[in-house]
């Protein structure tokens, strides 16, 4: 009897699992293109709680939720833009080169995880949209009802 209850506590111990896929960082080190939308995943593109699918996904899903359209920015994660200077903040979208940049490099006390990775893309990608719609005036200021509606704010928190 004995070993029977080793054989089933070691069995329990054995087939229980956790699921730490939310919290696997991921890093592309080749430009990724979705063949559905065009989103580009810039490379190299590091430290990301999100995959590439989830980037397009979240982006289908915030084109969705607007109501509008655009063509698909570049996305890339890292600590600086084009090679050049540090994001600051949490997220940024450049107008210029329709590039959506996630900070990878978020100081203490800040945590990055899926859901804050997931939540500034959807915010930066509100930015995105909105201006390639002629509403460069409301994204820039934050004057949108689409933060609120469909990216979770307006973004204290995600720009400062």
């Amino acid at each position: 009897m004995k070993n029977i209850l080793i054989l089933l506590a070691t069995l329990a111990i054995v087939s229980c699992s956790v699921d730490n896929s939310d919290s696997v960082q991921k890093d592309y080190t080749e430009d990724q293109v979705s063949a559905v939308n065009g989103l580009v995943l810039k490379a190299p593109s590091t430290a990301m709680y999100v995959s590439f699918e989830q980037v397009v996904s979240e982006y289908e899903n915030t084109e969705a939720c607007m109501g509008l359209y655009a063509a698909a920015p570049t996305v890339q994660f890292s600590d600086k833009v084009n090679g050049n200077f540090p994001v600051s903040g949490w997220g940024t979208y450049l107008v210029s080169g329709k590039l959506v940049t996630i900070n990878n490099n978020i100081p203490y006390p800040f945590e990055r995880n899926i859901d804050t990775d997931k939540q500034v893309l959807k915010h930066e990608f509100v930015h995105h949209i909105l201006h390639e719609n002629g509403m460069g005036v409301e994204s820039g200021n934050h004057a949108s009802i689409m933060f609120e509606l469909c990216a979770g704010g307006k973004g204290i928190d995600v720009h400062n």
